[in-house]
């Protein structure tokens, strides 16, 4: 049996997904166990459906996704085995500066780069920098659970309550085109609000590429109202997948 040991991006996950180092083939490979809330559970193969189209759509868009060795389907469980394509770029930041990172050219443009493909194809997408991996000066997005698009969204509104349905679409609607940046934004600021100190220089790089709209009262007001939708989902305990 290959040695494997938990990766901290399980602590980062916003949906309880477990991450373990593994090999494939004699290849370094991430084990990514996805565990379905109960709803789901009728729904995985349909979930498996969305994630290829998710990852074709995202591929079609032009970005950098990891290949998908295997998928295997447990009890409330679908596994992936997938290729190793770096670290997180918050392990990154963290082990440096942020103000480093957001300046150096090589690494933040291509995150921007990135989130301007994903406008431009219409597609939805979470930001979060832990979805982010680096390795040899590239960037590879790596977050496909849930498979977010108009599909996961229905189904997902399908299994709902009275009390969900409003949080879960504000929280979708943070996924769009027309807020990504300022969930990327919000994102950083959650991760450390020592960085506030940082949001010129975000708002300047973002405001640049055209990812978000040439008004900073704005900026702060969009990234501070997608931080409180995603702790009220939070604190409602409200499920993703």
């Amino acid at each position: 049996m290959s040695s494997k040991f938990k990766n901290n991006l399980s602590d980062l996950s916003a949906i309880g997904t477990e991450f373990e180092i593994t090999d494939y083939d004699n290849l370094k490979a991430i084990r990514k166990i996805t565990n379905l809330n109960e709803k789901f559970h009728d729904y995985d193969n349909e979930i498996i459906n969305q994630i290829s189209l998710f990852m074709s759509n995202l591929e079609l868009a032009g970005i950098q996704l990891p290949r998908i060795y295997d998928v295997q389907k447990e009890p409330a469980k679908i596994i992936f085995i997938c290729e190793y394509s770096g670290e997180t770029v918050v392990e990154n930041f963290q082990a440096h500066s942020l103000g480093d990172f957001i300046t150096d050219t090589t690494y933040f443009d291509q995150m921007l780069k990135i989130i301007k493909k994903v406008q431009s194809a219409d597609l939805h997408l979470d930001p979060h920098p832990k979805n982010f991996v680096l390795a040899s000066d590239k960037i590879t997005y790596v977050d496909f659970t849930p498979p977010y698009g108009n599909e996961y969204f229905n189904l997902r509104l399908s299994l709902a309550n009275e009390n969900e349905d409003q949080i879960l679409n504000d929280f979708f609607n943070t996924l769009n085109k027309e807020s990504l940046g300022y969930h990327l934004a919000g994102d950083i600021m959650k991760i450390d609000t020592e960085n506030y100190h940082h949001l010129p220089m975000l708002y300047k790089k973002m405001n640049e590429l055209n990812i978000i709209h040439p008004n900073y009262e704005y900026f702060i007001k969009r990234l501070n109202e997608i931080i409180n939708i995603e702790k009220g989902r939070e604190l409602g305990n409200i499920f993703l997948i």
